[in-house]
């Protein structure tokens, strides 16, 4: 039976959604709040039946990477490639499937849109310099090394799922609560666009 890995450094409470996805008996996150992916190690020694592992560092995001912009590319690009490194070292090679999540951030700048698998990266962020690095070196992993691992441009997108944070779902919450009686109407919300 496979055992899925799942890595989380920054942020481990927006893991919380995978809860409802995932089978517990199968499943091992590891957080590190410091965000500190200086480990090299051979964990993966121990999961016979090879492992999937999925790599979701992750910073705050576009301004803070600004702000820390050192702490970015040692989280997001040298973690990914620590990792790479623990399976390669660990002759993990044929038994773990890996999986980097990258972001639409790499794209920055873009001519044209949609974008597709030929769109040219134009990154405008460390935070999404630092995710093109460990997207290639992923690819380059592949190629040279043989591992099976896969890169995701992942984009923005709605679902039950997302953090209250976001701008769609302050909006459904107040729909709701406008339904529920809790509040008048939306003109609080549309106040904080103003």
């Amino acid at each position: 039976m496979p055992f899925y890995l799942i890595i989380s450094v920054h942020r481990p409470q927006h893991m919380a959604v995978c809860s409802g996805i995932v089978d517990k008996r199968k499943v091992a996150l590891i957080t590190g709040v410091t965000g500190q992916v200086t480990f090299s190690i051979c964990f993966f020694t121990e999961f016979k039946d090879g492992a999937y592992l999925s790599e979701l560092l992750l910073c705050k995001g576009y301004e803070v990477s600004f702000e820390l912009s050192e702490y970015t590319g040692e989280v997001v690009a040298l973690g990914t490639l620590r990792l790479l490194d623990a399976i390669r070292t660990c002759k993990m090679e044929k038994r773990v499937k890996f999986y980097q999540a990258s972001s639409s951030e790499l794209y920055g700048k873009v001519s044209s849109s949609p974008q597709h698998e030929c769109t040219p990266f134009h990154p405008r962020s460390p935070y999404a310099v630092a995710k093109l690095y460990a997207y290639w070196i992923v690819v380059n992993y592949r190629e040279s090394y043989g591992l099976f691992a896969c890169n995701g441009i992942l984009f923005n997108h709605e679902s039950p799922r997302r953090g209250e944070t976001f701008v769609t779902r302050k909006i459904t919450r107040a729909v709701s609560r406008i339904k529920m009686g809790l509040q008048a109407s939306l003109l609080v919300l549309l106040s904080f666009f103003f």
